[in-house]
């Protein structure tokens, strides 16, 4: 091994030796003299051999002053560039220049790769370490001749398993997917982009400024720092820090009919990029487009992005995602019974043919679903204001009707009670008592009692008075005791499906269950916080 390391030092440091066997070309030993001289390298559109710039990457440790690095711009490189398994402490820079074939680095540690404005056919790294960042952006070039150049991977970029302490930055790149060449690699997902298993600090596939640059590619009409994807994207499993995207590089995945494939699973990051899109409605797409075609749900996706939302202060987009996640779990969870039910229920329900699990299954979505699962507990709060108005009108037309009456025996079954209340029937009548009077047929028990006032007299005007809302109130809320039903009630001979008594059991058993939704949600709300 050190012989051969010798060698190729020997090589690479004697040029004109190599000049005068043929072994490297004129513009060749001029790239080798500025790395000598720790310059960037400019060839002028100048072709070297792809075996030439592989050597010098390999061994540029053993060349004095590159150690500030390999840079190289503006050339073409004839073949692939393969460094795989290598260890280099230099920054490697190759670019507005096309490398005719894949650039690897499988494998490799190395302090920071360069390859903005390049043209490449692949990019591979997987697994690869880089102590600093891997750039793949677009670039504007000194000269107007050239205009703005993308970093182009013809056929995807796999840096699966990478390990880049800085940033990996895509801003402005032009990555597309492999096309398969026959039926059977059709079935396996090509990805434009592969990250999966990554640990990154930060990922940058969008504009890290609010103003982008208005200057357009003129291949593609593209604003320089527009990312663009064509094909499947996969962060699965992937680490980072802050992760920065755009909507223009999930166009061919969100597309209607799109074979493309977005995995997000597992996928973690601590926060979103300062002008990355937060639009509800995008991140919804962006959601759904990672459980289109998958059976297998995972709520982890939707919990990541509403933890982040929450750290950075937006609090109600997080909780519209919860409620999304739930909406679209109770679409694919099929309402069945536990085993050791379905016997027994079957038993039950067979004379009818009704499925009741599913009758259960839509009352208690539909409930959830108005309350946002929990998630939106204030909404509870209209719904409830609503039924209590309700209430108070059906209320008030029951005692009207004579369906609700003093529950105290002696007032009930009096005479100055039924006079009491025919004269209310006839002020009502004569539309001189105005609707929803709390004191609509009572009013004239407060007419001064009589010298001689008879015991039920006395009782009636000292009874209090009968209110509709604050009856329904009292019948709705179960926590509070108004005393409203302990002085008024309905008749026992009043039995029917429409009565008073039926109603309020059915209108006691709803504020039960609104009010125990309400307490369960604001200590699940609690407990959250």
């Amino acid at each position: 091994m050190s012989e051969q390391t010798n060698a190729s030092h020997l090589e690479l440091d004697d040029p004109e030796f190599l000049a005068a066997h043929g072994k490297i070309s004129p513009e060749e030993r001029k790239f080798l003299n500025n790395v000598k001289l720790g310059r960037k390298h400019d060839a002028e559109g100048a072709t070297l051999s792809a075996r030439f710039v592989q050597k010098l990457l390999l061994f540029a440790d053993q060349i004095p002053r590159a150690v500030v690095g390999i840079r190289l711009e503006n050339c073409v490189i004839d073949g692939s560039v393969n460094i795989s398994g290598a260890k280099i402490n230099n920054l490697i820079s190759i670019t507005e220049s096309e490398i005719q074939g894949d650039f690897c680095c499988d494998y490799t540690e190395l302090k920071a790769l360069f390859l903005d404005g390049t043209k490449v056919r692949r990019l591979r790294g997987t697994r690869c370490k880089a102590s600093a960042s891997i750039y793949l952006r677009s670039r504007i070039r000194k000269s107007k001749d050239f205009g703005v150049v993308r970093f182009h991977a013809t056929e995807g970029v796999n840096l699966s398993g990478a390990h880049i302490e800085g940033a990996l930055s895509a801003r402005g790149a032009y990555i597309e997917a492999a096309i398969p060449n026959d039926k059977a690699t059709e079935k396996k997902p090509k990805y434009a982009l592969n990250i999966a298993d990554s640990r990154i600090s930060s990922i940058i596939l969008g504009p890290k400024e609010k103003e982008e640059d208005e200057r357009v590619c003129p291949n593609d009409k593209h604003t320089v720092n527009a990312c663009i994807i064509k094909g499947g994207i996969t962060f699965q499993r992937a680490r980072c820090q802050t992760f920065s995207d755009s909507e223009l590089i999930y166009e061919t995945i969100m597309a209607p009919n799109s074979k493309d494939i977005l995995v997000l699973r597992g996928f973690k990051y601590e926060a979103l990029g300062r002008y990355a899109p937060r639009d509800v409605a995008f991140r919804k797409k962006w959601l759904a487009a990672d459980t289109r075609d998958d059976e297998r749900f995972e709520p982890q996706t939707f919990e990541q992005l509403s933890q982040v939302l929450a750290a950075q202060g937006d609090g109600a987009a997080a909780r519209e995602f919860l409620v999304y996640k739930e909406t679209k779990l109770h679409e694919r969870t099929k309402p069945s019974l536990p085993a050791s039910y379905r016997s027994i229920a079957h038993r039950l329900t067979s004379w009818a043919r009704w499925p009741w699990h599913w009758l259960v299954y839509g009352f208690q979505n539909t409930v959830m679903r108005s309350i946002g699962y929990g998630y939106r507990l204030h909404l509870l709060i209209p719904i409830m204001i609503a039924v209590i108005f309700a209430g108070t009108v059906y209320y008030d037309y029951a005692f009207r009707t004579g369906q609700i009456v003093p529950a105290n025996a002696l007032v009930a079954r009096s005479d100055a009670w039924f006079v009491c209340y025919r004269i209310g029937e006839q002020r009502l009548a004569k539309d001189e008592i105005p609707f929803s009077n709390p004191a609509l047929t009572t009013s004239c028990k407060k007419r001064p009692l009589s010298e001689n006032p008879t015991e039920a007299e006395r009782a009636l005007y000292f009874y209090p008075d009968f209110n509709p809302f604050w009856y329904s109130v009292d019948a709705f809320l179960p926590i509070l005791t108004l005393r409203q039903e302990e002085f008024w009630v309905a008749p026992d001979q009043h039995r029917s499906v429409l009565s008073a008594r039926t109603f309020t059991h059915i209108f006691s058993l709803l504020g039960w269950l609104l009010s125990s939704l309400g307490i369960v949600g604001g200590l699940g709300y609690l407990n959250r916080s």
